[in-house]
């Protein structure tokens, strides 16, 4: 999956995608609940994005646009952006 690749207002609830590689752009997608546990998402645009209850713990998320996004739910222990690793429970105001 590479950043010429578009999922913009694509439905995939409950994907699995840890463990991989991506960058792409999933602008006002629904990803309720999809894991992307220890991912790498560099670069990614999840702006307006559904990620309720999505699960990135562990995920690289540098350069990852989450501006919009409704975040209820997220889990982002261990995962790291720009240097900075999230602690459980913490959420960023994007």
């Amino acid at each position: 999956f590479n950043s010429e690749d578009s999922c913009d207002g694509k439905c995939l609830d409950g994907a699995i995608l840890s463990d991989s590689w991506l960058s792409g752009s999933f602008v006002a997608a629904s990803l309720r609940g999809c894991s992307f546990q220890r991912s790498n998402v560099k670069v990614s645009n999840f702006s307006n994005a559904d990620l309720r209850g999505a699960d990135f713990r562990g995920a690289a998320l540098c350069g990852t646009t989450f501006i919009g996004a409704r975040t209820d739910g997220i889990q982002l222990e261990g995962a790291y952006y720009h240097s900075a690793e999230f602690k459980q429970g913490e959420v960023p105001t994007w």
